[in-house]
């Protein structure tokens, strides 16, 4: 005998079947739904803060090719010398990792300045790869179309705070010449991106108010300078201050003289009035005193604007008479009317770098306003 089930039984069937699917579907949407808040999440999710100091550049490119004249080329130009230091300090201090050594240690990607090499012949390449990604397919077109397009520039990739400079090229040798033709631009743009860090380290002990007002007393002009400096010498057109670590100490002298002729920005003229300055600067042996010295190491001269006036920049190795100190110098010529204004900045770290040193009393001058 077949047994028939009743309506009421077949609708009690279809309402469990119906309600088991819509379980299921409930469980996929809430499934999707938390996926999707995660990945929300997750991209809004506050990045690190780069660390790292001025002046240090990550290399980000393969092994074999940082082992190739791509990677000499560019330690060649950004680890030149400083000008100009008594004994050698390069301009930047540089770091090469693959981007397998960016997996294996994530700290290595929360620097704060990368430059990222890509051959675009190799698309095997990964560290190739992630320039591609980031860069998109626009740009690559662009690449292969404008032989002046080689660089980008990113922002923030891994932390806040980060420069990301990519170059690239078609092949080794193109990638070198590349780097050549575009380092004068980057070093500027790290410069720039440092100068907030510079700054701050420049002025961690605040400002001097007092000395800041004695030199627009005496000159004319405001300077920005830190807390931590002191008058050593205040006489009659002439003021030096100094600040004074146990690591090194930074000094700057401010001197005007009248404008003769043109001579004055030449190097004689001008190496003759900062010698006049640095009679004022004595050791501690009697008749000791400041000068440049022009047999050891050469002496630069810069034409550069500051504030809207037109000067002449020097860069040389000075030492004290009737001793053995020394150290490195940046010297500002500039013009003012019928005078010029000297500004000497010169360093004394036996032993030490002295390059950030330089920087910070760089910065300082930086600073300046008529």
């Amino acid at each position: 005998m077949t047994r028939h089930s009743s309506p009421v039984a077949h609708l009690r069937g279809n309402h469990i079947v119906m309600s088991i699917r819509y379980s299921i579907m409930l469980c996929v949407l809430i499934s999707v739904s938390v996926l999707a808040c995660k990945d929300t999440l997750s991209r809004l999710e506050a990045k690190q803060t780069a660390i790292s100091a001025a002046n240090e550049v990550v290399v980000i490119c393969d092994d074999n090719l940082w082992e190739s004249a791509v990677g000499d080329t560019l330690i060649f130009y950004f680890e030149a010398p400083y000008p100009i230091m008594p004994q050698p300090e390069p301009i930047f201090e540089v770091r090469q990792f693959s981007t397998e050594d960016l997996v294996e240690a994530p700290l290595r990607r929360e620097l704060r300045t990368y430059v990222i090499l890509a051959n675009l012949d190799d698309p095997q390449s990964i560290s190739t790869k992630m320039v591609l990604n980031d860069l998109g397919e626009e740009k690559l077109r662009r690449a292969r179309e404008d032989s002046a397009y080689f660089t980008s520039v990113g922002r923030d990739k891994w932390a806040n705070g980060q420069l990301i400079v990519y170059v690239f090229g078609f092949g080794a040798d193109d990638l070198a010449s590349k780097i050549v033709k575009a380092y004068p631009a980057i070093a500027t743009r790290i410069n720039e991106h440092d100068r907030p860090l510079i700054d701050a380290g420049t002025y961690l002990s605040k400002e001097s108010f007092p000395i800041a007002k004695r030199i627009k007393e005496k000159f004319g002009i405001t300077l920005k300078i830190p807390g931590d400096y002191r008058i050593a010498l205040d006489r009659e057109n002439f003021l030096w201050i100094r600040q004074d670590f146990d690591a090194a100490i930074s000094n700057i002298t401010i001197m005007r003289f009248p404008y003769e002729n043109a001579t004055q920005f030449q190097l004689d003229g001008f190496l003759s009035m900062r010698d006049r300055m640095g009679l004022m600067v004595e050791g501690t042996t009697v008749g000791s005193f400041m000068q440049s010295n022009r047999e050891d190491l050469p002496i630069y001269l810069y034409k550069k604007e500051l504030d809207g006036h037109y000067a002449v920049e020097g860069r040389g190795v000075w030492e004290l008479t009737e001793d053995f100190l020394g150290g490195p110098f940046v010297t500002y010529a500039i013009a003012d009317s019928s005078e010029i204004l000297m500004i000497d900045a010169f360093v004394h770290a036996p032993g030490k770098d002295k390059r950030n040193y330089v920087q910070r009393l760089e910065h300082i001058v930086s600073s300046l306003k008529f």
